[in-house]
């Protein structure tokens, strides 16, 4: 929480990342609450408050750890608790449905992780990347497409061990025209499959934003065209989420009034330029007479992070909860 006098001395310093003025929003994103009086404040930007709750836990502890080596450390343990809580998040919602969910499948001959997650229904195969990286400031805002290019290629396009590219890799590996160099899963049988939906789950929405998701699209096409993928196995095109439209998809597969493979396909079938997730996903739900899904659980998260802010600012309770569970209205 910052003053106006406290932004105004912050907005007066140079960018250190070299951002233009008009792009540099990082001292609203560090405080995006600005304090009016000792007893009430006003949210900024709600996208930044949200922002702050979910990666600026990651960036607070970065920031305040002093070696390489620590931050490289944090960088790997948060990646793996982002894919554990979106494996999590499948898991829970298509328990006891109709789709198969296997998180973290293996390849039988060393037993390297495959992907992240799969989603078997009848011949079609949902297989999963989850990335929980972030692209830098200066990629996002600083105007220079080939530092933007190169920071989405690195973490999430056709650099080795990128999103994209692992996910055109494998799925060469496991549906590979010729049956020597076929590889194995573990407890998986592909055989029956003609379906494979290629869908990655990032944290940032920045990636799954139109321009953004289509141009991995992009790199995604040119991938595959390297890969020797039999000619019965259909590859639609890669889909791109971030973690908040899973969670809002999750009530809606745990009521058992959609499935994953029908509605990310309905999707796939509009080609790269589908509109986004949340945009198509409101339509599904109109389209298909969907019901409305309130989850307690979530409400009941959402009402002790507020309850948690205003004590640390305000010495007391929220008073004005959420009526409505985060990831129930479209």
């Amino acid at each position: 929480m910052a003053t106006l006098e406290q932004h105004f001395e912050s907005l007066k310093r140079p960018s250190p990342l070299g951002l233009k003025p008009q792009h540099d929003f990082i001292a609203f994103r560090k405080r995006p609450l600005l304090r009016l009086s000792q007893e009430s404040a006003i949210c900024l930007n709600p996208g930044f408050l949200q922002e702050k709750l979910e990666s600026g836990l990651f960036w607070s502890m970065f920031n305040s750890l002093n070696s390489d080596a620590d931050r490289a450390s944090l960088f790997s343990t948060w990646g793996r608790l982002f894919e554990e809580y979106v494996s999590y998040l499948f898991a829970r919602s298509l328990d006891g449905q109709g789709e198969r969910y296997a998180a973290f499948p293996t390849f039988v001959d060393k037993q390297e992780e495959a992907f992240d997650g799969i989603i078997a229904s009848d011949q079609t195969w949902l297989v999963m990347e989850y990335k929980g990286g972030f692209l830098r400031a200066d990629a996002k805002y600083a105007e220079n497409e080939d530092l933007f290019i190169k920071d989405v290629r690195l973490k999430f396009g056709r650099d080795h061990g990128a999103g994209v590219e692992q996910l055109a890799r494998k799925i060469g590996q496991v549906f590979n025209a010729n049956k020597l160099q076929r590889r194995s899963l573990a407890n998986l049988d592909p055989s029956g499959v003609t379906t494979v939906v290629p869908v990655m789950v990032v944290q940032e929405s920045f990636i799954s934003s139109p321009i953004t998701s289509t141009y991995l699209c992009g790199e995604f096409r040119c991938a595959m065209r390297t890969q020797p993928v039999s000619k019965h196995v259909a590859c639609t095109a890669l889909q791109i989420l971030d973690v908040a439209e899973v969670e809002s998809l999750r009530p809606y597969l745990a009521s058992g009034q959609c499935s994953v493979a029908q509605c990310v396909m309905g999707r796939a079938r509009l080609g790269d330029r589908a509109p986004s997730f949340h945009d198509y996903f409101r339509e599904y739900i109109r389209a298909n007479n969907l019901k409305r899904v309130v989850e307690p659980d979530f409400e009941n998260r959402a009402t002790a992070i507020l309850n948690r802010i205003s004590l640390r600012f305000f010495g007391h309770p929220s008073g004005a909860a959420s009526k409505t569970a985060p990831g129930s209205q479209q």
